[in-house]
């Protein structure tokens, strides 16, 4: 079934979630399957970025709070960038992953 048919049939955020349960259960199912080894750093060449430059790429917006509240539960650091007069916070690339489907290396690189 293409997304197109599956636009048709759900709305986006039902199409998103869904998506998002699959992401949530596949991200499980390897972190089960590799407990037993050493845990080894996710590696990306963006390593983090925040909601406002995402979003003035892609054009769509993205909610900082499940950013926030990953990291905070996962142990993971964000921290503080300028984007034009503003101080906001820049999430780690596996946040961004994680939370909302996004690969900050994918979305820079088509920019």
């Amino acid at each position: 079934m293409s997304m197109t048919t599956l636009n048709h049939i759900y709305s986006k955020d039902e199409v998103r979630n869904a998506i998002q349960i699959m992401i949530d259960y596949l991200t499980n199912e390897v972190l089960a399957d590799e407990s037993d080894k050493p845990a080894e750093p996710l590696k990306f060449k963006v390593p983090s970025a925040s909601t406002s430059e995402v979003s003035n790429i892609t054009g769509q917006s993205y909610s900082w709070h499940s950013l926030r509240h990953y990291c905070l539960e996962n142990e993971l650091e964000f921290h503080q960038v300028e984007v034009g007069r503003l101080t906001v916070n820049s999430y780690p690339a596996q946040a961004w992953l994680v939370v909302h489907g996004v690969n900050l290396d994918k979305v820079f690189s088509a920019n």
